[in-house]
């Protein structure tokens, strides 16, 4: 063997190595899973789903539709982006305790929260439950609570990790992690006004949402592709992630 090819296949196992490195995380003691592992915070990548809402009218008629979605992950170390289509991204930190939710941004403003609620925590235990309230979402137009895909403006909430249980959408089966997520108008309040359940898969992120609410609405979220763009070697490393070149990192 020519001393040219052994230093191909010795660059090419070097590659290989590096795309699956993970980067650090609180060290896992009881069988319990990193929340940044779970929202796909290892590698940039992008995620598509199908979103099909159904909506009860007050006349009890049926309205349906359905709606394509495209996540955006980038970020490194402990700043991550996450955003979709039109809506305003959300910046998330990276804590020893959690995955916080730090800000969002509207056009070249970013808007930080006093208190930052957690989207999950970084050592995740099965029946862990935990509490917090995010702010309104406010713009030019004035301030407005709604529910999106990450986060919940203007609601308080609790979530709780249910367990893992397998799960088939378009873009695989994944063993998945569960949450199940209460919104309330107001924190002291004890009927929750719309019920979310979490599908997470380690590495990729969300895999399956579904929100129903006292309004009506039944919105189902699930993952028909994902891409990851791996940080090290991008280009290199999304070829062996989604088996084809690209010639553009989006």
């Amino acid at each position: 063997m020519s001393i040219l090819r052994l230093i191909a296949i010795s660059l090419l196992m070097f590659l290989l190595v590096s795309c699956g490195e993970e980067s650090s995380s609180p060290t896992q003691t009881d069988g319990s899973i990193d929340g940044a592992s779970l929202l796909g915070l290892v590698d940039g990548g992008t995620l598509t789903y199908l979103q099909s809402d159904t909506v009860v009218t007050p006349d009890y008629l049926i309205e349906t539709s359905e709606t394509m979605i495209t996540v955006s992950v980038s970020g490194s170390d402990d700043d991550w982006i996450i955003s979709h289509n039109n809506h305003s991204p959300i910046t998330l930190k990276l804590s020893l305790e959690s995955v916080l939710v730090n800000s969002y941004q509207y056009g070249d403003s970013t808007i930080y929260f006093p208190e930052p609620p957690a989207l999950l925590k970084r050592e995740i235990s099965e029946e862990q439950t935990w509490s917090g309230y995010t702010p309104v979402y406010s713009d030019s137009l004035g301030e407005e609570r709604y529910t999106d895909i990450f986060i919940n403006y203007g609601f308080s909430f609790n979530k709780t990790y249910k367990g893992t249980e397998l799960v088939t959408v378009t873009a695989g089966e994944f063993d998945a992690y569960r949450f199940d997520v209460e919104l309330f108008l107001e924190q002291d309040d004890s009927t929750p006004v719309a019920n979310i359940t979490e599908y997470y898969a380690k590495d990729i992120g969300l895999v399956k949402y579904q929100l129903k609410n006292a309004a009506g609405l039944t919105r189902v979220l699930s993952l028909i592709e994902h891409e990851i763009i791996r940080n090290d070697n991008p280009s290199f490393c999304h070829y062996l992630a989604v088996g084809k070149p690209q010639s553009a990192v989006q």
